[in-house]
């Protein structure tokens, strides 16, 4: 497993003895294979009723244990671990939002991740990340060719705002800011169109090994970090003659 690769056993948490080894057969799904076959061998590109931030519908990708014709009563949506040195870190719930009502749309939480030198282990998991994106595009009847380009940072983005849609149930789970999260009280002049139903997740693992949930602004740059990621969708408004995906992972 990629984590295995970082120095000092700082990839494993304190308390897991799970290797490939060990690992339970009806257990090894959970392991991204390393080529784009490996995806197309459990991945399936699933079409959901509620559209996107556009007009166009969102596509999640989910994992079948063997794919048929007919998709799995339950599937499951794919979340990918992965593991990082932070070198920037902006996952205030309104992200780099600048307060413009046009902007939501676009507004984005977003953690830029890179490898401090250590090449092996990052360079597994950025191949891995690139037949993700390959695949998604590929069932998204995308023109564009996918070519993998090693770089040294990894940026992951994660929509602030929802489209608030009058078919929509989602209102109902959208978030109370602060004070703190919006002081100038943008977010409420435009919560008749937009609103935030999520905030991002942060922990940080005690020395017995058990993690406790925190505030994202204890996590500064240098820190190595372990993060669960999906993959989201949304075709922005563009020419007729054009087609371009925003994929966000």
């Amino acid at each position: 497993m990629a984590r295995d690769h970082w120095p000092r056993g700082i990839g494993r948490p304190r308390q897991d003895r799970l290797t490939t080894d060990n690992m339970p057969p009806d257990e090894r799904w959970k392991l991204l294979g390393a080529e784009f076959k490996d995806v197309c061998e459990w991945a399936i590109l699933d079409c959901e009723d509620t559209p996107g931030n556009g007009n166009t519908p969102r596509h999640i990708l989910t994992y079948c244990r063997n794919l048929t014709p007919a998709i799995p009563d339950n599937p499951m949506q794919v979340v990918i671990h992965l593991q990082r040195f932070v070198k920037v870190c902006k996952l205030a719930p309104l992200g780099n939002w600048n307060g413009q009502p046009d902007s939501a749309v676009k507004a984005a939480q977003i953690l830029i991740l890179e490898s401090h030198g250590f090449d092996q282990p990052f360079r597994v998991q950025q191949a891995a990340l690139n037949n993700i994106r390959q695949f998604i595009l590929a069932g998204l009847g995308d023109p564009e060719t996918m070519v993998y380009q090693p770089c040294d940072t990894i940026h992951l983005r994660r929509r602030v705002f929802t489209r608030v849609r009058g078919t929509s149930v989602s209102t109902a789970t959208a978030v109370n800011l602060t004070y703190a999260d919006d002081p100038l009280r943008r977010a409420e002049k435009i919560k008749h169109a937009w609103h935030v139903d999520a905030r991002p997740v942060t922990g940080v693992q005690r020395e017995d090994g058990k993690v406790v949930e925190c505030n994202y602004i204890v996590i500064p740059p240098g820190d190595f970090v372990d993060v669960c990621v999906g993959t989201d969708r949304d075709e922005p408004p563009q020419r007729a003659s054009t087609r371009h995906h925003r994929l966000h992972i």
